[in-house]
């Protein structure tokens, strides 16, 4: 009886949602934006050592009027469910390709490179 119980806790609460859907959640298209900014920002610094990061964060979500907060609650929401943040990394590696043709380049040769890929990167 005590193994019935607790399989059937352990199926009710691997059946629910373990992140509920924030208040202001993003839009799945702006968090894919976001994350093409982040990235890019991201690798701009490796090239310039004295930038700030904080201060290029802040200017990221100032531009898409978004509060640390409410990325994060949207970032871990999404993180939840797997489908969704793979569809929203796809869309952000578009963004960051149509940017820079070169770096388009540069991904597909990576990912030519390398022979386990990640379903990520596509």
């Amino acid at each position: 009886m005590r193994a019935f119980l607790l399989g059937l806790m352990l199926f009710t609460i691997s059946c629910s949602s373990p992140v509920s859907e924030p208040k202001n959640l993003i839009p799945e298209d702006e968090m894919a934006a976001l994350i093409a900014d982040f990235t890019i920002s991201d690798q701009m610094s490796s090239f310039n050592q004295n930038g700030n990061m904080e201060t290029q964060t802040i200017f990221i979500l100032k531009k898409y009027g978004v509060t640390s907060r409410q990325y994060t609650a949207s970032y871990q929401y999404y993180l939840a469910a797997p489908g969704k943040i793979a569809k929203i990394y796809d869309n952000a590696q578009k963004i960051i390709k149509d940017k820079d043709p070169v770096a388009s380049k540069y991904i597909q040769k990576k990912l030519k490179e390398t022979k386990a890929t990640p379903k990520v990167a596509k």
